[in-house]
């Protein structure tokens, strides 16, 4: 662990006077760099301003290391330099210098910028390529297998994620945890959380068999924790994010393993075997997904209730009867815009004089994000002063009161902002591809009912914008009835979409473990 996993501002202090101290050195400058972008408290904008600005700099020494492109990828990003960003290389050498280098989170940042079916194919490779280098270090340390625990006619289930606590990933976890299927399963949990434990772990700790807290623990010594507890499916709920440990998984440590609700996107590992999908985010090509698809019958995720509750009130009526335009919106990162993105909501606006657009995101106090935003909005005829910037970490939901129409990033869609945009009341347009990535708003509107709201190309997409924008009487309708509706959908319905998981994995257990080529495609 290092200072900046617990004490961010403290590490910014050091990294500020090595870097003061040898200016020339561009480690020290990446360093600082990427602490400074990764710092989430005090002036989040200010943060990314100074990162960026020590970032342009670094980009003009035309630094070649992946370790060096990453850290200008990710700052890049949260300001949309896309001019920037074409700097630093091509899709396909990019991702492969990070996979080769063991650079898994970077591959998140790669979804956004598919084109076509040669990049979709280009990114599975990636991460297989990402797979492979970790399986071959790993097979010179395995681990220790106990032999087969005796028959008790139960199933072991383990849940590995850093996220089972206050966020977003526990917020869809909840309902398994609330409707533990006691009757045929015994549930583990594994976390490597270094923050300290708040009431949403508390709770789950409390409904499981038995939750393995480990923040120091080397991934081996984790695979040997999990292989110990004799499982019979092991699920990760993390991918590479911020202190999971995707690498457990190439240990094998059970003798079933599936990646569910973390990433949207196969982990690259041959060492999963099933990857939970539904009807509608399950890729249209299997060379898409590395897994076997482990298909829910309607949704792959549902609404916990301490994330979708009541606390957060919607205003009556439409804003666009308080402001008298119609205001469209986004609460999604900046990691799934790319100038398509921007350019499509630029025209939905043109077509929709007076409206305007509004970025719920914390990245609008710099002054480099706001910049480019409104530069690549006035590309397509916007002016800037229809657009705002809602500066806000955390506390965004009551902003759904201010926008009459959420437009969806793509090719990476929203996910948490989709439902929570819908919880608000607020329609979401989206638009559908051929890739899990591409799919799960698709998925979540239409389990909601909503699954009109999803184009299959950006003229369609404009096309149901406006539509919309015209149906403003469907707009009243959505706002004053979409919450109950969506407690009444599939993505509502906690109690059955648990049954219908337990019973998914229990089918998985029952037909044993894949053959190697089974579950492989492409």
């Amino acid at each position: 662990m290092t200072v900046g996993d617990y004490d961010r501002q403290r590490a910014n202090v050091h990294l500020r006077r090595a870097h003061e101290l040898e200016p020339e050195k561009l480690d020290f400058r990446m360093f600082l760099i990427e602490s400074l972008e990764r710092t989430r408290t005090g002036d989040e904008g200010a943060n990314i301003e100074e990162a960026y600005q020590l970032a342009l700099q670094a980009l003009a020494t035309k630094p070649h290391s992946p370790g060096h492109l990453k850290v200008l990828n990710e700052v890049l990003i949260r300001v949309c330099d896309f001019d920037g960003l074409a700097q630093l290389g091509d899709f396909k050498s990019l991702g492969r210098g990070w996979a080769t280098t063991n650079r898994h989170t970077a591959l998140l940042k790669q979804l956004a910028f598919v084109r076509g079916p040669e990049d979709r194919l280009e990114l599975v490779e990636q991460h297989r390529i990402w797979g492979r280098e970790v399986e071959a270090k790993i097979a010179a340390v395995p681990i220790r297998k106990p032999p087969p625990r005796p028959a008790d006619g139960r199933i072991r289930l383990g849940f590995m994620s850093s996220d089972l606590r206050r966020h977003p990933v526990a917020g869809f976890a909840l309902p398994l945890f609330d409707h533990i299927d006691r009757e045929r399963f015994d549930v583990f949990c594994y976390s490597f959380y270094q923050g300290a434990q708040d009431a949403v772990q508390a709770h789950i700790a409390k409904q499981v068999t038995a939750f393995r807290w480990m923040p120091d623990t080397s991934s081996r010594e984790v695979a040997q924790v999990i292989a110990d507890d004799q499982l019979d499916i092991l699920l990760e709920l993390g991918g590479s994010t911020h202190m999971n440990r995707l690498d457990v998984m190439a240990f094998k440590p059970a003798p079933l393993q599936a990646s569910w609700l973390g990433y949207p996107h196969s982990a690259g590992l041959s060492t999963i075997d099933y990857f939970v999908c539904d009807p509608y985010s399950r890729p249209t090509d299997p060379a898409l997904m590395i897994e076997r698809p482990l298909v829910m019958p309607h949704t792959w995720l549902a609404l916990g209730r301490a994330v979708f509750a009541d606390g957060n009130p919607i205003t009556e009526g439409l804003p666009e009867d308080r402001n008298g335009f119609v205001t469209f919106g986004t609460a999604n990162n900046p990691h799934k815009y790319n100038r398509r993105v921007l350019g499509a909501w630029a025209q939905v606006m043109t077509a929709v004089p007076g409206s305007k657009f509004a970025f719920v995101r914390p990245e609008g106090s710099s002054p480099s994000f706001r910049k480019n935003v409104l530069a690549e909005f006035a590309a397509h005829g916007v002016d800037q002063d229809r657009i705002v910037f809602n500066t806000i970490r955390g506390a965004h939901m009551p902003f759904y009161n201010g926008i009459d129409i959420s437009l969806d990033c793509f090719p990476l869609t929203g996910w948490t902002t989709t439902t929570e945009s819908l919880w608000m009341g607020v329609p979401v347009v989206s638009l559908r591809g051929e890739a899990f990535f591409e799919r799960l708003s698709y998925s979540i509107l239409s389990n909601a009912g909503l699954g009109d709201l999803v184009g299959t190309d950006p003229a369609q997409y404009q096309a149901i914008a406006l539509k919309l924008v015209a149906d403003r009487e469907r707009r009243r309708d959505l706002r004053s009835t979409l919450r109950e509706r969506l407690r009444n959908s599939p993505l509502g319905q906690t109690e059955v979409f648990a049954r219908d998981f337990y019973d998914r994995l229990a089918g998985a257990v029952a037909a044993g473990p894949l053959r190697h080529t089974e579950h492989k495609h492409g």
